[in-house]
């Protein structure tokens, strides 16, 4: 699986909020992003999602064209911050919901969202209502609502802020859990270093990439210490007669699951 951008520019009014954005990633590259700019964070989101327009640029997955694709044929999943459940309807309706908007039939909706609880050992909130589950388990439930199609990418809009430290590697888990159930899809992680992340990647006000590289890479090789303080590094600066020798090392809290 691979989703290629291709000069991306995105304009808010008359500022760019991403200036020829150029990358490729591919599915063993669980990436990490971070951006200087809301407002290109949120241009990046809908660009692949397919709920902006672009002033210019293509995007490509598995060698398709998806730029001008409804948000509905793109295959691409978007689980938000804050989990948003259906009130009147029970957890399992809330995961069979997409589906059930596909018109697709009940007996394949029932042996697909069956499956899916059963991956993420949410089976037993099937009956239950989102007012009776916590903030935890919304998310895991919009987690599994995410992947009911079977979506080739997903963006995960930093859910883990949201919930308790110590409940942090269970989440962790659930998504390693449906990396594996469908089969390897691209997964964007925003806003966050999770212990998954392999690659790294930072925007800055301007729509800018300031680095682009593996995590281990960034860490001793940055090419913009801004990318440094945006992911959480502190720059220990230590000076010898002849050189400078720079240490960058993680802040504790950020890592810490």
């Amino acid at each position: 699986m691979k989703l290629d951008f291709r000069h991306l520019y995105y304009k808010v009014g008359n500022n760019i909020k991403l200036n020829d954005l150029s990358f490729t990633l591919t599915s063993n590259e669980f990436l990490s992003v971070f951006f200087e700019s809301s407002e290109s964070k949120n241009g990046f989101i809908e660009s692949i999602l397919g709920s902006n327009n672009l002033k210019c640029g293509t995007i490509y997955l598995d060698n398709i064209n998806i730029t001008n694709l409804e948000p509905s044929e793109r295959h691409c999943a978007y689980v938000s911050k804050e989990p948003y459940l259906e009130n009147n309807l029970s957890i399992y309706d809330n995961i069979a919901l997409p589906l059930r908007k596909t018109k697709m039939d009940e007996v394949e909706i029932e042996k697909r969202v069956d499956s899916i609880m059963e991956s993420l050992n949410i089976s037993y909130l099937g009956g239950i209502m989102p007012s009776d589950i916590s903030l935890y388990q919304k998310l895991k439930v919009s987690l599994s609502r995410s992947i009911t199609f079977n979506p080739s990418v997903i963006i995960l809009d930093d859910p883990l802020s949201l919930i308790d430290e110590s409940r942090h590697n269970e989440y962790i888990e659930s998504i390693k859990t449906i990396y594996e159930y469908l089969d390897r899809p691209i997964i964007i992680y925003l806003d966050r270093i999770t212990p998954l992340t392999k690659k790294v990647l930072t925007i800055d006000d301007n729509g800018n990439i300031l680095d682009l590289s593996r995590i281990e890479v960034l860490k001793k090789y940055p090419v913009s210490n801004k990318s440094l303080e945006m992911i959480g590094y502190e720059l220990k600066i230590e000076v010898n007669k002849n050189y400078y020798m720079i240490d960058a090392s993680i802040d504790n809290d950020v890592l810490k699951y």
